[in-house]
């Protein structure tokens, strides 16, 4: 818990220099190769520490994420006006997994006991990470190449932007 702080400034300051959706997708892609590390690293007392880095990076990576990803709504140019809704339903994705992880762990490591449940739970995960990686790519290409059109209608509102 202590690498929140650090992930999160980290993470600011990162997001300022780089772009937010450019460091969000850096972010992912260093959780895909964390987790696909978790599913292969063996079970051997002698690489705990590695595992325990492995950790530390995850846990980082999480934190940076969680800290820069509202900025999207910034940068992607949400007009002021529904940023609100645009917020609440990326918290609803955003946090859904909270919900069903737990359920899909528990049916992985019931269907496939021990390490081969870690390791397609680990595997889910990354794929998870896969998803949310295409998605920054998305916005980071619509970023880059620009909007066609600053207007955006909100039913019988428009919104020029």
């Amino acid at each position: 818990m202590w690498l929140k702080p650090l992930a999160a400034l980290g993470a600011g300051f990162l997001a300022d220099k780089a772009g937010i959706a450019r460091t969000i997708a850096w972010f992912f892609l260093v959780l895909i190769v964390s987790f696909i590390g978790f599913s292969f690293i063996p079970g051997d007392p002698k690489l705990v520490f590695i595992l325990i880095a492995n950790t530390a990076v995850a846990s980082m990576a999480i934190f940076a994420l969680r800290a820069i990803y509202f900025a999207l709504l910034e940068e992607g140019r949400v007009p002021i006006i529904i940023t609100g809704t645009a917020a609440g339903i990326v918290s609803v994705i955003g946090y859904t997994p909270d919900i069903y992880m737990p359920m899909v762990g528990g049916v992985l490591l019931d269907r496939f006991p021990g390490a081969l449940g870690y390791r397609y739970f680990f595997l889910f995960v990354a794929l998870l990470c896969v998803l949310g990686l295409l998605a920054a790519l998305m916005i980071l290409h619509k970023i880059v190449k620009g909007h066609k059109t600053r207007t955006l209608q909100v039913g019988e509102l428009e919104i020029n932007n």
